[in-house]
């Protein structure tokens, strides 16, 4: 294989394109490819057209218009005809995407492309579900043992199944293969109009004189488009990352909880995906920092990778603490051995993950918009659990600033009117999330053996430009309806529950959650009609529920003698100067925060005794802020003011 780790993700993802663009370099073609010539090149690449290739409709929803469920030709390599293609236009990027390439225009077929003016799905002239076929010619493998198909292609699922099939009767019979990367695509996602396929085909096609492949589309929406499409001597080293653990308990955590208690485990899937033997192989795992540092790394020797293997866990040694220095990481999982492997793009996967001042969530944005496939009768619920460590300053008192989520129609129609409860809830004893979970509002186990609510609060959609926007929740109610803030613990877990309701008229929502992440802090938890879940038909993502954290101004802490903290100047504009003075060298934190505490900054120092300090402040817009700073005896906060 001899791939060398590189220490950016960037410049991984960077080489994998380039890889992606001259791959066929390394294959041994049969059939068509870059050197062919004639009929065969113009077969093998769609010039011009589908040429020699046929094509067929196979089913439809609408019986009658099965024959219409066909492949076509598109001159711009696109799918663009189709009501969708705006939201994820991928252009097949292979080498001769110039001269066209065939596509199945699942969503166009279902709808026509008039869904902007005339928003009913199923007004095409197939409608989905639906599947349909594209033909090859015949192709001569007389005297080759191991055939493969190679073909580039850009395709988007949301729910479909792509196959290869391959005849060697004249298309009689045919053999369904899979494609493996292209079943593991989750609902929504696209491969990327740069990506490349190989599928051995030897058990139908070896030594045979009459042999024909064929690209079937089968189920509903988006799009798929196939060009370059070869036959190779299939090869004979492919190995690859099929899955890995995310071993962050969340993608965000703010440092003043200390994330370093949240020791990582790290493993991660890997298949041999050729189907020959392998030598001398070894697993990676490694974090780098924001700086493309490593700072972490382990491997395993795995030596021989049997052909058998197809989907085998790989499990690392070291347990890791990521430390409390704000920033973003990234776990990169990668494999290697002594030979080329020919389809190095899998050979590596990874994703990031944040240590933030003040935040929790669960990733960067919300991608999916959760809802069951058997609808709810009287709720739906989803969660996502925090962890809070030991806090960074000794005595800090941290509550929830802000909440925030998000959710989607789903067919509700409009968002006006609709409400979503949602709740804080403190994890008690040894109760752990989704045991015991009856009711949205889980009040059947507060008290001492189960849970705590620390806040609740209705959000009311006014809009349906709301939808799909991060909604905020910055006050709090507790059980009696009286204002609360949500003070949080060191060394606890809590849940957070966005519920609909048919009570609240809101059942068709579909609520914000990430992406295919798996968990070690919990992949959130789903509540429906009295029944609770850790997961749901595959998802392994969770809630995209976000915490903003604060100090509380109105602390319980002791207040420090006024010679503690004396800003010297005030208003400001760009420099924030102080003096602190205490009877002995002490241990100082510090935090700049909005009026009501959400943290803008924090930090520390040792040994103050009597000293001015400065704080940058060029960056704050002009307005009021607090100053607060903390010791073992107590606090003192001042207000200062930014005016330029």
């Amino acid at each position: 294989m001899k791939i060398n780790f590189t220490k950016s993700l960037l410049t991984l993802i960077a080489v994998a394109f380039s890889l992606a663009l001259t791959a066929q370099t390394g294959a041994e073609y049969i059939w068509g490819g870059p050197n062919s010539t004639g009929a065969e090149y113009d077969n093998s690449t769609f010039n011009g057209g589908l040429n020699d290739w046929t094509t067929e409709g196979l089913s439809s929803k609408v019986a009658d218009s099965s024959a219409n469920a066909i492949w076509t030709w598109t001159d711009d390599s696109t799918a663009s005809k189709g009501s969708f293609w705006q939201y994820a236009p991928y252009p097949i990027e292979s080498p001769t995407a110039s001269n066209g390439a065939a596509v199945f225009d699942s969503d166009f077929l279902d709808n026509g492309g008039d869904y902007a003016t005339n928003p009913v799905l199923g007004d095409g002239l197939a409608p989905s579900p639906h599947a349909g076929v594209l033909t090859s010619p015949s192709m001569d493998c007389s005297g080759e043992p191991r055939v493969a198909v190679l073909f580039y292609q850009s395709y988007r699922n949301f729910s479909t199944k792509t196959t290869v099939e391959a005849s060697n009767d004249g298309g009689n019979t045919w053999t369904s293969y899979a494609i493996k990367h292209n079943d593991e695509l989750k609902t929504y996602f696209v491969t990327g109009g740069d990506s490349w396929r190989w599928v051995d085909i030897s058990a139908t096609a070896a030594n045979q004189a009459d042999v024909r492949i064929r690209f079937k589309f089968d189920g509903d929406y988006y799009y798929w488009i196939i060009d370059d499409v070869a036959l190779i001597k299939a090869p004979t080293n492919d190995l690859a990352i099929t899955d890995y653990f995310y071993a962050a308990g969340s993608y965000q955590q703010p440092s003043m909880t200390d994330v370093s208690c949240d020791t990582m485990g790290f493993s991660c899937h890997i298949a041999n995906i050729a189907k020959v033997d392998q030598d001398s192989v070894t697993a990676y795992v490694r974090v780098l920092d924001e700086d493309d540092n490593v700072i972490h790394v382990d491997s395993v020797e795995l030596g021989m990778v049997r052909d058998t293997v197809t989907n085998d866990l790989v499990e690392f040694p070291v347990k890791w603490s990521p430390g409390n220095t704000e920033g973003r990481y990234r776990m990169i999982y990668s494999l290697s051995n002594d030979g080329d492997d020919f389809y190095p793009l899998d050979n590596a996967d990874g994703r990031a993950y944040e240590i933030t001042s003040n935040q929790f969530a669960k990733g960067s944005r919300a991608r999916n918009y959760f809802y069951p496939a058997t609808a709810p009768t009287s709720y739906l619920a989803e969660g996502c659990i925090y962890n809070t460590c030991d806090f960074v300053h000794d005595g800090l008192e941290v509550a929830i600033d802000s909440l925030g989520f998000s959710v989607a129609d789903r067919g509700r129609g409009s968002l006006v009117g609709a409400k979503v409860t949602i709740w804080v809830k403190k994890v008690l004893g040894d109760i752990k999330p989704p045991k015991n979970l009856l009711g949205p509002g889980m009040t059947e186990f507060d008290g001492p053996d189960g849970w705590e609510t620390e806040g609740v609060n209705t959000f009311t959609f006014t809009s349906d430009d709301q939808g799909r926007e991060t909604q905020w929740i910055t006050e709090f109610i507790d059980i009696t309806d009286d204002p609360v803030d949500v003070v949080l613990d060191p060394n606890s877990t809590y849940l957070s529950l966005v519920v609909t309701s048919a009570v609240d008229e809101s059942l068709g929502l579909g609520i914000g959650s990430t992406g295919d992440m798996n968990y070690s802090g919990g992949k959130g938890v789903i509540l429906q009609d009295g029944e609770a879940y850790d997961t749901w038909n595959d998802f392994t993502g969770a809630p995209q529920i976000v915490w903003k954290l604060k100090f509380l101004v109105n602390s319980k802490q002791p207040v420090l003698n006024d010679n503690a903290l004396q800003i010297i100047q005030n208003p400001v504009s760009d420099e924030l100067r102080f003096n602190m003075e205490f009877a002995n060298p002490t241990k100082v934190s510090y935090a700049i925060g909005t009026m009501t505490g959400s943290i803008i900054e924090m930090g520390q120092w040792e040994g103050v005794q009597n000293e001015t300090q400065s704080l940058d402040v060029s960056k704050l817009a002009n307005g009021s802020y607090l100053l607060r700073i903390q010791t073992e005896n107590g606090i003192a906060t001042r207000k200062f003011v930014v005016a330029r």
